[in-house]
Order: C-alpha cells, then structure tokens, then sequence
C-alpha cells in the first residue's frame, strides 16, 4: 500500500520538531492578511504579526493609536483566526511597541 505523501512529510516535520514553527507561521500570515483587511492595505506600516507562542499572538505596534485600533478589533481577529485554526488554542493578542515597518523587513 502507498504512503501519501502528505502523511509522510507531516511525519518528518513532526519528527523535526518544526510543527508549532510550521502553525506559527501559518498564523502569522493569515493575522497579516485579516489586519490588512481590517485595517487597510497601509496596515503592515503601523502593525506587525511576530510571534505566536503559547495562545498568545504578539503583534508589534507603532503607536498608542493602533493599540486603541487593535484593541477595538481583537474580538474579530481572534475569532475568525479561532475559525482558520480551529485544533489550535488562539487565546490572546499582546502589544508591543517597536517599528512594524523594521520588523517586517527582517522578517522578508
């Protein structure tokens, strides 16, 4: 009987322990995705997904006006991320200040 392939490279990745890495950062690019859509397209210049560790998304911000502007739209984020992933425990979304536009650069 053949293997499919799918269940083989999920059985290396597991073995890698690249699985969370692997959802982390699957996470991160739909939350970059939802803030531009609820934000605008300029959004990745105020805002940045970095991390997601534990249940908590950590997105870096520019200033106190886009904390207001995240916090207003957490409730949506976390729900339809909750919806994306829903095998994963998406509890919160944590503030940090910093340059997005810096953060996403050394991302790229």
């Amino acid at each position: 009987m053949a293997t499919r392939l799918a269940d083989l490279l999920a059985g290396a990745v597991g073995r890698a322990g690249a699985t969370e890495q692997v959802l982390a950062a699957q996470i991160l690019r739909h939350t970059a995705s939802l803030l531009r859509e609820l934000l605008g397209p300029d959004s990745q210049q105020f805002v940045f997904p970095r991390s997601f560790r534990r249940g908590a998304l950590t997105l870096v911000i520019s200033n106190q006006a886009v904390s207001l502007e995240i916090r207003y739209h957490e409730r949506q984020l976390l729900d339809r991320l909750r919806q994306q992933f829903p095998r994963i425990s998406i509890e919160r979304v944590q503030l940090v200040r910093g340059d997005p536009a810096a953060t996403s650069d050394e991302a790229r």
